[in-house]
């Protein structure tokens, strides 16, 4: 279950695998503590609270299930208050229901 702690990781390598291109994917200029981050099909993956801790707090965590983005809202709420959580499809970012959430606002797409 996503409180359980028990996280699925669809890239298995590790987050020290995946850092360095997900960190070169800020565009130059932009600090990592100010680039915006949108972490697709999160699930009750780690990465967000992995990209927070290593200095980029602007994570947004979208994913279709209402269920894990209520239980890894209320884990973070007090330890990782910048850390965003949507419940919903990400074929829906086009929507009218989705405004503020276009992948153009963000710098760093995963």
């Amino acid at each position: 279950s996503p409180a359980s702690g028990d996280a699925y990781e669809w890239f298995e390598q590790g987050y020290d695998v995946v850092r360095g291109v997900i960190l070169n994917g800020i565009p130059k200029g932009t600090r990592p503590e100010e680039a915006r981050v949108l972490h697709l099909g999160c699930g009750n993956s780690r990465l967000g609270e992995e990209l927070y801790d290593d200095g980029v707090p602007n994570v947004m965590n979208l994913d279709y299930s209402s269920e894990v983005i209520a239980a890894l809202a209320e884990r973070h709420e007090w330890d990782r208050p910048e850390m965003g959580w949507v419940a919903m499809d990400a074929a829906d970012l086009d929507s009218e229901e989705a405004s503020g959430m276009a992948a153009d606002s963000y710098d760093v797409l995963v």
